[in-house]
C-alpha cells in the first residue's frame, strides 16, 4: 500500500475514525495501530510479516534481558544475538546474490571451477533496511543505558511496526518514539491542519517532482543507448539525484 494511493487515503480514514473513537480505550487504541500497521504491511506480500514479528520478538526478549542482566559477557551475547538475526536478515534479502557472486568467484578461482551461480529471485522485503536498524537501536541503546525498557510488548511492537514510517523511514530512537505511545494523545484543531499540510506537501514532493517532473528525465538519460553529450548527462543525473531526494522527502514528510 503506498501512501499516494485511494487505497491508503481510505486506510488512514479508517485508522483514524477508530483513533478517535470514544469506545475504545488506550490499550485497545494501541492495538487497532499495531494491527494496522501490520495490514498496511501485509497487503503488499503477507507472508513477510513474519519477519517483523521475528525481529520484534527477538528485540523484545534481548531488551528484557539486558534491562536486568549486569554480567557484561552475557549483555554482549544478547546484544550480539539481536545484531546476527536482524543484520543477518538483511544480508540475505539485500545482499545475498552479490555475497553469493563473489563466493563462488573466490571459490572458482581458487580451486579452478567454472561453477556460475543462478540469481534467487527473492522479493525484497519492503522497508527492510529502516525497520531493521530502527528495531537494533532499541537493543544497542539498551546495551549503551542510553534509553529504559518499553513499559509493555505492546508498546515496543507499535514501535518496531507503526505504519506511518514502517517502509521509507525516518529511523527514530526508541525514547523519541516508545514514550510517545505510554499515554493517549489527541491533536488539536491547529495540530490536525498542519498535520493534513504536511501529508499534502509530502505528496507533492513523492508524486509531483519525484515520480512525474523528475523521473521521465533521469529515466530517459539513464536508459539510453547511445553516447550522451556533457550537458545531458549532468541534466540525467541531477534529474536522478532529485527523483531520490524528493522520494525520500516526499515519505519522510508525509510520516
Amino acid at each position: 500500500m503506498l501512501f499516494n494511493s485511494l487505497s491508503f487515503i481510505l486506510f488512514l480514514v479508517i485508522v483514524l475514525a477508530l483513533y478517535y473513537s470514544k469506545f475504545l480505550n488506550w490499550t485497545s487504541k494501541k492495538g487497532m495501530l499495531l494491527l494496522a500497521s501490520y495490514i498496511f504491511y501485509g497487503l503488499w506480500n503477507p507472508p513477510l510479516v513474519l519477519l517483523l514479528w521475528i525481529s520484534t520478538m527477538v528485540d523484545w526478549t534481548a531488551g528484557k534481558k539486558l534491562a536486568v542482566e549486569e554480567n557484561k559477557r552475557r549483555r554482549k551475547l544478547w546484544l550480539i544475538l539481536s545484531m546476527v538475526v536482524n543484520l543477518g536478515f538483511l544480508a540475505f534479502f539485500k545482499y545475498r546474490d552479490f555475497l553469493l557472486d563473489n563466493f563462488t568467484t573466490v571459490v572458482n578461482t581458487a580451486y579452478g571451477y567454472g561453477y556460475k551461480a543462478q540469481p534467487m529471485d527473492i522479493i525484497l522485503p519492503m522497508g527492510i533496511s529502516f525497520y531493521t536498524f530502527q528495531t537494533m537501536s532499541y537493543t544497542i541503546d539498551m546495551y549503551l543505558k542510553r534509553t529504559e525498557r518499553a513499559k509493555t510488548f505492546l508498546d515496543f511492537a507499535l514501535y518496531v511496526t507503526f505504519f506511518p514510517q514502517l517502509v521509507a523511514g525516518p529511523i527514530v530512537r526508541a525514547q523519541d518514539l516508545i514514550t510517545q505511545f505510554y499515554e493517549e494523545k489527541k491533536a488539536t484543531v491547529k495540530q490536525f491542519i498542519w498535520g493534513i499540510f504536511l501529508l499534502t506537501i509530502g505528496l507533492f514532493q513523492k508524486v509531483v517532482m519525484a515520480d512525474t517532473l523528475l523521473s521521465g528525465t533521469a529515466d530517459k538519460v539513464f536508459g539510453s543507448d547511445k553516447l550522451l553529450h556533457g550537458v545531458d548527462a549532468w541534466v540525467g543525473t541531477i534529474a536522478f539525484s532529485g527523483q531520490i531526494f524528493f522520494d525520500f522527502a516526499g515519505y519522510s514528510t508525509c510520516a
